[in-house]
Parts: C-alpha cells; sequence; structure tokens
C-alpha cells in the first residue's frame, strides 16, 4: 500500500493553504472596519477555470484599477503591500493570477489552455466581469513586463471598456528585448571575466532562442546576477521574501506560488514556441484610441528604454506620456513606489 501520495499532499496543502490566508480588512480610527470598504481574496470562474483575484480598495464607489502580472506566471498580489497603498484610497485596485499561475494554480488546468490569446479572452472576460460587479463603465489598466505586452493588445481589442492604461516596464518587440538583454549579458561577463557565463551564452546562442525555456533560464539567472533585473540587486531573494511575508501569502500559498510561476511558464513558452518572437506592439499596434502612459526604469535591463522612445515617439494615441524614473529598472513600482502611484493617480486626475 501507498502511504505516501505526493498529489494528495498537494491538494491537502493547497485546502490549508486557503484556509489560513486573508487580506488584511480596513478599519477606521475607532478600529472598526469601513462599511465601504473592499478587502477581498476570492475566485471566479473565467474562461471555465477558477481563477483568483485580490480586490483592495477603500470605498468600492472608486474606480477599478486591473494589474496585469508580469512573468509570464509571476503574479504581483503578494507584493501589493509594498507599494499600493496610495492606490488603495483612489481606486479598487484588483490583482488578477492568471490562468495555472499564483493562487490559479491547479494541475487540472488544461497545460494547452496556456496561451497569449487566452489570456487575452480571459483579461476581456474578467474587464467585463469587473465592470458590472462594480456598476462601472470603464477602468484602468496596469500592465507590467509580460503583462504590458498584453495591456497593449486588449487597448487595441477593447478601448471601449478602458478609460486609460498604463504600461510599465513595457514590452515593445519580444525578438529585440531579448536581444538586447543578451548582448547585455554578455558584454558584461567580458567586462567582467566570467568565463562561465561567457561559455554558457555561447552554447546557447543568440535569441530567437531554438528553445526558449532553456534559453531564458540560462540567460535571466545572469541578467539578474548582473543586477539588470533587478536595479541594485543582484538576487531574487528578497523578491520572493516579500512574497513570503506578504499577508496574503505565508509559506504554503508561496509554496503554491512556486509550483504556478513554473507551470504557466514552462506551458505558455512551450505553447506559443516560435510565436513568441512575434510579439511586438510596435509592429501591430500603431495607433490607438485611448489615453497611454508609460512609466520606464531608467536601468531597465530587460525592456530598454530606447525601444520604447522610439515606438512611443511613432505612436498615435489621443493623449500620450512617457514618465522615466531615474533610480529604477525593471521594477519600477518596487524600487520606487510612491513615484509610481503618483504617476496612476495623476492619470486619474486628468
Amino acid at each position: 500500500m501507498k502511504i505516501f501520495n505526493p498529489v494528495l499532499l498537494g491538494i491537502g496543502l493547497i485546502y490549508f493553504a486557503s484556509a489560513c490566508s486573508t487580506t488584511k480588512r480596513f478599519l477606521d480610527a475607532g478600529g472598526n472596519i469601513v462599511e465601504i470598504s473592499i478587502a477581498s481574496m476570492e475566485k471566479v470562474e473565467i474562461g471555465g477555470v477558477k481563477q483568483a483575484l485580490l480586490i483592495r480598495g477603500n470605498n468600492i464607489n472608486n474606480p477599478v484599477l486591473l494589474f496585469l502580472h508580469g512573468g509570464p506566471g509571476t503574479p504581483y498580489d503578494g507584493l501589493a503591500y509594498r507599494f499600493q497603498a496610495k492606490l488603495e484610497e483612489r481606486f479598487v485596485v484588483v490583482h488578477w493570477d492568471q490562468r495555472g499561475s499564483g493562487k490559479s494554480y491547479n494541475w487540472s488546468t488544461p497545460k494547452k489552455s496556456i496561451t497569449a490569446e487566452q489570456t487575452l479572452k480571459d483579461a476581456h472576460e474578467l474587464m467585463l466581469y469587473l465592470i458590472k460587479r462594480f456598476n462601472k463603465q470603464k477602468l484602468y489598466l496596469v500592465g507590467h513586463s509580460w503583462g504590458s505586452y498584453m495591456g497593449m493588445y486588449l487597448v487595441k481589442r477593447h478601448p471601449e471598456l478602458l478609460h486609460a492604461y498604463i504600461g510599465a516596464g513595457q514590452g515593445v518587440d519580444m525578438l529585440e528585448q531579448e536581444k538586447f538583454s543578451h548582448r547585455f549579458v554578455v558584454e558584461e561577463a567580458q567586462k567582467r571575466g566570467d568565463k562561465k557565463a561567457l561559455k554558457r551564452l555561447e552554447k546557447l546562442g543568440e535569441p530567437p532562442y531554438e528553445n526558449p525555456i532553456k534559453g531564458f533560464a540560462v540567460k535571466y539567472p545572469i541578467l539578474t546576477r548582473y543586477g539588470g533585473f533587478l536595479y541594485g540587486q543582484t538576487t531574487q531573494s528578497k523578491f520572493f521574501k516579500s512574497i513570503l511575508k506578504s499577508p496574503e501569502y505565508g509559506f504554503f500559498r508561496w509554496v503554491q506560488y512556486g509550483f504556478g510561476v513554473f507551470y504557466h511558464y514552462k506551458n505558455l513558452l512551450k505553447n506559443e514556441g516560435d510565436k513568441l518572437w512575434e510579439y511586438a506592439p510596435a509592429k501591430t499596434v500603431r495607433k490607438v484610441e485611448i489615453p497611454v502612459y508609460f512609466i520606464q526604469g531608467k536601468h531597465d535591463g530587460v525592456s530598454p528604454g530606447n525601444l520604447l522612445d522610439n515606438y512611443y515617439n511613432e505612436l498615435e494615441a489621443p493623449h500620450k506620456e512617457l514618465i522615466v524614473l531615474q533610480n529604477s529598472g525593471h521594477f519600477t513600482f518596487l524600487k520606487e513606489p510612491e513615484v509610481f502611484c503618483d504617476v496612476i493617480i495623476k492619470v486619474l486626475n486628468e
């Protein structure tokens, strides 16, 4: 008889994590829950699959702000407590763990359904759900990194649902972006005399990688070690420790998060194949019908500023702005959270 069953153990851990996880309520000066606030961790069915939402705001009547996370497969709801307090005063902020990732991770989610196109369909369905639930005509959309690629495509497809779009670490052209970061690590390895890294990169070859999963697995740890991923940091340990310490996570949720990262990431890259290198808003989203704002870190080693500059100059929009944060890299909302939030509040005020 089999005593240890890892599947049953995994199911047990996820249910235990669900019972232990919570998000802090909004309290008034007397310690009472603010009646018009919302602080909710929940799952809704999107595209036939249960997917997780973190919804926070001190006034349920405020505008809705939907945050599209990056990765692929790396939700930011576990980082919300570090940067979005000011946003919660002015918006109902919604973090969505895309199918198969974070708290949406479930091994029953069909692997072949984890694609960019399905992400866009899920996002559209979620936008309609939020508009109906909170009785809004439109919402605000933020996209970061991989989420910013999805963000620009949603702007093109569904402008009628959006007041404005804010892109952070904005993806412009996947192939050119990856070529840039590849050159960065090669040049940095040469400067540092890092023979081991140079050997691995030479064996890998330049983008487009024949095997993106392997290519990213080789390049991004080196990029992180050289400070090109998280500005001022040479590991991702603080990033993941922040999630572990999050009120919405804790240890067992953090384990689930790790499973979800690999499940979503691996399957999306596998399913996209050569199509991955074709993602380029610079070529396909040349004109938009709503205001767009780009928040760029000056030291971003993932989404280079020169590509965004060119795209910004050529993009046709009723209103557009490019804000460069001088002390940030790819994760502007973690490095300069106050400034990041002020920019988004400025969008609301305009």
